[in-house]
C-alpha cells in the first residue's frame, strides 16, 4: 500500500520517518521544536524535516501517499491548531493547509497521544491487548484508548484529554508531567531547574529529587488507579519524555495502583518498548485504517 511520511510535533522536538502499511518505520530524523518561535518558524522547521526524510530516501518518493502527524492539541472549526501550551504560537494556525500547498500531499493532523497509543498497541507493549491504555508524560500528560481492538476517540474525539480535569484546587496536569516534577523541586529545593536536571540529581542519589520522583509516582499512580478502574485495560504503557526516567517512579506508582484499584485486577503499568518510534508508528497505523475503512465505504 505504500508509505507515509510520519511526523511527531512536540512542545520539544519534532521527529519525522517514513512508516509502511506493514509497521515498519525508517530512520527517525529530529529537531528541537523551540516552541516560542513563531509559528511560520516552526513551519519551515518542519518542512526541512520532511525534505530530509524524502532526500534520504530518494527511492521511496513514488510510494509516499500522505503526510501524518501527531500534535499535542486538537483543531478549531476553522482548521486551525486549538490554544496548546506546548505550541502556544500555533494557535488557530491552519498547519494542514500550509504543508498541503507546500508539498502537494494529503495532510493528516492527529492527537499526538492517540498516535503514541496507537504505536504501541500496534507493534509495542500493547500487541495482542484487546483494551489498551497509552499515557504520554512530557511538557503535559496524554492519554489514549484502545477498546476492543480499536482505538476510541469518544463522541468529539476528546477522549482521553484527562489533562484538564479538577485535581485538588486546581487541575490534573499540574500534578503529573515534567512541569509539575519541576515545580515540586523548586518548592523543595527552592531551585528552578529543567526535568534532565532533576532526573541527573535523581541518578546522583539527591534526596530532594528523590522525593519529588516518589511524590510524583503517586500522583500518577491515584490517577491511574481511577482510569484501570473505568476501563480495565490489560495493560498501560508510559511514554513521552519522562518514561526515561520510570525506574524513579516505578515503586511509588505501582503502590498508589495497587491501593487503588479493585482486588483481582491484573494489569501491566510499563515504559514504552517503542520509544520515539511509538507516535510515529501510530501515526501510519491510524492513516491505513482509515484508509482501508474509506476503501470498503467506496
Amino acid at each position: 500500500m505504500g508509505q507515509v511520511i510520519s511526523v511527531d510535533l512536540g512542545g520539544t522536538w519534532m521527529r519525522a520517518a517514513l512508516v509502511s502499511s506493514e509497521g515498519t518505520c525508517a530512520e527517525v530524523v529530529r529537531v528541537r521544536t523551540d516552541h516560542h518561535r513563531p509559528g511560520k518558524a516552526i513551519l519551515a522547521d518542519l518542512l526541512g524535516i520532511i525534505d530530509d526524510i524524502r532526500s534520504r530516501n530518494p527511492g521511496a518518493s513514488a510510494d509516499i501517499k500522505a503526510v501524518v502527524s501527531g500534535i499535542p492539541t486538537t483543531l478549531d472549526e476553522g482548521g486551525g491548531l486549538a490554544p496548546s501550551e506546548n505550541l502556544p504560537t500555533l494557535t488557530g494556525f491552519p498547519l494542514a493547509r500550509h504543508l498541503e500547498q507546500a508539498l502537494h500531499l494529503p495532510v493528516m493532523l492527529l492527537n499526538d497521544a492517540n498516535c503514541f497509543t496507537m504505536g504501541e498497541w500496534w507493534q509495542g507493549m500493547g500487541k495482542g491487548a484487546r483494551n489498551f491504555c497509552g499515557v504520554t508524560l512530557g511538557t503535559g500528560i496524554g492519554m489514549g484508548l484502545v477498546f476492543a481492538g480499536k482505538l476510541y476517540q469518544g463522541s468529539h474525539g476528546c477522549a482521553g484529554e484527562i489533562w484538564k480535569s479538577p485535581w485538588e484546587t486546581g487541575r490534573l496536569e499540574q500534578r503529573a508531567c515534567g512541569q509539575a516534577l519541576e515545580a515540586a523541586y523548586e518548592a523543595n529545593s527552592g531551585n528552578r531547574l529543567s526535568g534532565e536536571d532533576v532526573a541527573r540529581l535523581a541518578e546522583q542519589g539527591d534526596a530532594c529529587a528523590v522525593k519529588c520522583y516518589v511524590e510524583f509516582g503517586t500522583a500518577l499512580g491515584r490517577i491511574l488507579a481511577f482510569v484501570i478502574n473505568l476501563i480495565d485495560p490489560e495493560a498501560v504503557a508510559i511514554g513521552g519524555a519522562m518514561a526515561a526516567s520510570f525506574a524513579f517512579f516505578r515503586e511509588s506508582l505501582m503502590e498508589a495502583v495497587m491501593d487503588g484499584t479493585v482486588a483481582g485486577m491484573r494489569v501491566r503499568v510499563a515504559p514504552s518498548l517503542l520509544g520515539e518510534r511509538a507516535a510515529l508508528l501510530g501515526a501510519g497505523k491510524i492513516y491505513w485504517d482509515r484508509r482501508e475503512s474509506n476503501d470498503k465505504e467506496t
